[in-house]
């Protein structure tokens, strides 16, 4: 299945190749979304905590797990907080935080169930940790380069890669630093550096991909092994990209100045440039927007979001998920419950078999949601 392709201004783009065989986008189905929601028992057992609905879903192992956080709260003393959770199925355990830093983030898992992401207090730097399978109530602290001022952990494989990145300064002056670690040895951190900035992915083959510079102000989108990421081509000079996730012989992201890319071994490819946006809070057709693309699996199946900077993935805000078909973006449907003025909804990973995991959402209160074609 050949893709009608917006192709931009690239320097080197390449006509797309059809996903491969299985890919949920040359199927003829219908997505459907179903909400993670959380029974909380009541009465809650005295100075119990009381888990809400509120979470989102920001990873996955790309088979059966996936990874994210949900809120909660106690009301003696008052107090709140976070854990981490893994969903398999109907299962859904809870990554703790600490005394200290009650706020826990998982931003992704891998097939073993080890989980990583950060910690922080309310207010104070993130800290990047790691759950080891089997340990939900044992965060351990990753490594961190001397001077960092926050370190976040955004992805790990099933080798026990580990990436993110490091924050160094604050305001116009801050910087990033890509960093890599293992679930063997957490206490060793590489420092990629600035050529690095922030690393979002890594593949099964060991690939890591990511960006130079920061989300507000990219550089350019970068990929290789732990040892030595590369520019990837088709970015124009002046204005760089981003590289967000990579699958099998492929990496999706943006031009920061030409629109959305697929990468596939290495050669740039241009994908439409728009898709449907955000609630425009009036009862008019909803108009497109940017794409940005987050997540793809080894079949070249896309997901992207509109309305929002994509690593950005705690924000709230009106936001439309997609994913491309037949050459086109096609929103993702929101839960019945979220379909008014500020309905949104947003997609952060997509697995082998074509599921998409993110959030939906009405007036910022965001519930962890998969989507699954049927």
């Amino acid at each position: 299945m050949a893709a009608a392709l917006y192709l931009g201004t690239l320097g080197l783009v390449g006509t797309a190749s059809p996903p491969a065989a299985g890919a949920v986008a040359a199927e003829d189905c219908t997505y459907r979304i179903s909400v993670l929601e959380f029974d909380n028992p009541l009465p809650r057992p005295p100075g119990g905590r009381w888990f809400s609905g509120f979470g989102q879903i920001l990873g996955s192992d790309g088979v059966n797990r996936f990874a994210g956080w949900r809120h909660w709260s106690v009301t003696s003393p008052w107090s709140f907080g976070s854990v981490g959770v893994i969903w398999t199925g109907a299962t859904e355990q809870h990554l703790e935080g600490t005394a200290a830093e009650p706020w826990a983030t998982a931003f992704d898992v891998n097939g073993s169930g080890d989980a990583v992401g950060n910690l922080n207090a309310s207010g104070a730097g993130d800290h990047a940790v790691l759950w080891r399978a089997g340990a939900p109530a044992t965060p351990v602290r990753l490594a961190e380069p001397a001077g960092a001022t926050s370190t976040t952990a955004t992805a790990v494989d099933d080798n026990g890669v580990i990436v993110g990145f490091a924050t160094f300064g604050s305001g116009t002056g801050q910087t990033t630093r890509g960093l890599t670690w293992s679930v063997s040895s957490p206490g060793t951190v590489r420092d990629l550096g600035a050529t690095a900035g922030v690393l979002s992915d890594v593949g099964a083959d060991g690939r890591v991909v990511g960006f130079t510079g920061r989300a507000d102000a990219p550089g350019r989108a970068v990929a290789g092994p732990v040892t030595a990421v590369t520019p990837l081509p088709g970015q124009p000079g002046t204005t760089g990209g981003y590289a967000f996730a990579t699958a099998g012989p492929f990496v999706v992201g943006r031009g920061a100045g030409t629109g959305p890319l697929r990468w596939e071994n290495g050669v740039a490819q241009a994908l439409p440039a728009l898709a449907p946006g955000p609630n425009n809070f009036s009862s008019d057709p909803i108009p497109p927007a940017p794409a940005f693309p987050v997540a793809v699996n080894s079949a070249g199946l896309v997901v992207a979001n509109t309305g929002h900077l994509p690593l950005d993935r705690l924000a709230g805000g009106i936001a439309r998920a997609s994913y491309l078909k037949d050459g086109e973006w096609r929103a993702l449907p929101l839960d019945p419950e979220d379909v008014d003025l500020y309905g949104s909804n947003r997609a952060v990973t997509v697995t082998e078999d074509g599921r998409i995991g993110g959030t939906s959402s009405a007036a910022d209160l965001e519930r962890p949601a998969i989507w699954t074609c049927t």
